[in-house]
């Protein structure tokens, strides 16, 4: 949120079923998930930034739309590669 800049192949995941994926080049992402089936908590994590975990509740439609801003910090985390 600090540049309003898209954030590239960040780690975007669902925590209860482990679906997950990088974002694209530009910072989007999307799943093609039964509506039905989704309650789960989805993480977003990228390094230099701070995670951020966001219920998704069941929605109604055929589509969830969704603009995610993530903070910088994470400062003083270990890293290991």
């Amino acid at each position: 949120s600090h540049s309003d800049e898209p954030i590239p192949f960040a780690s975007v995941i669902f925590k209860k079923t482990g679906i997950g994926k990088l974002s694209d080049s530009a910072g989007g992402f999307n799943f093609h998930i039964d509506k039905d089936q989704i309650t789960d908590t989805l993480l977003i994590t990228y390094v230099g930034y701070q995670s951020l975990s966001m219920l998704i509740p069941p929605f109604k439609g055929d589509s969830l739309f969704l603009t995610i801003s993530l903070e910088r910090g994470g400062a003083g985390k270990e890293v290991v590669v």
